[in-house]
């Protein structure tokens, strides 16, 4: 309530509400985040928060509590800074999931995309090439 009566930006009261969301359950999964620094914006991104915005909160979440992140938030400034509010470039395109994948344009498109982004943030994908066979043994292992 207090984000829409003092800001007057949407975007902003978006940010300030999921920031506001952020609970146990929220830095438990940050921990399963992979510290390479597009998976942490890959993350970020899927909460609907600026990845600067993110590492601000986990700056200050750090100094309050046992979640110890400096290290997160140090290495992913120059990658976050980098991207101006932007989400990372996908591994894959649309034209390697139609062509390369057999994919139709639509929503399997998009739902193979948010699998690359998914293992990216993990930790088990970190290329186009691996991204490629990542979803080529998705996608085999589904038939």
């Amino acid at each position: 309530g207090l984000a829409e009566e003092w800001l007057r930006s949407r975007e902003v009261q978006v940010y300030v509400k999921a920031l506001a969301g952020i609970d146990e359950e929220t830095l438990e999964m940050l921990d399963k985040v992979n510290l390479r620094r597009r998976a942490f914006a890959w993350w970020a991104h899927g909460y609907s928060i600026e990845p600067r915005l993110w590492l601000l909160a986990l700056a200050a979440i750090d100094a309050l509590s046992m979640h110890a992140k400096s290290e997160l938030v140090c290495s992913c400034v120059p990658v976050v800074d980098s991207l101006d509010g932007q989400p990372p470039e996908e591994l894959v395109d649309g034209h390697w999931l139609q062509h390369g994948l057999g994919l139709p344009a639509g929503p399997e498109m998009s739902r193979a995309l948010q699998l690359v982004r998914n293992a990216e943030i993990l930790g088990q994908v970190d290329n186009t090439e691996n991204a490629r066979e990542y979803l080529l043994n998705h996608y085999k292992n589904i038939d």
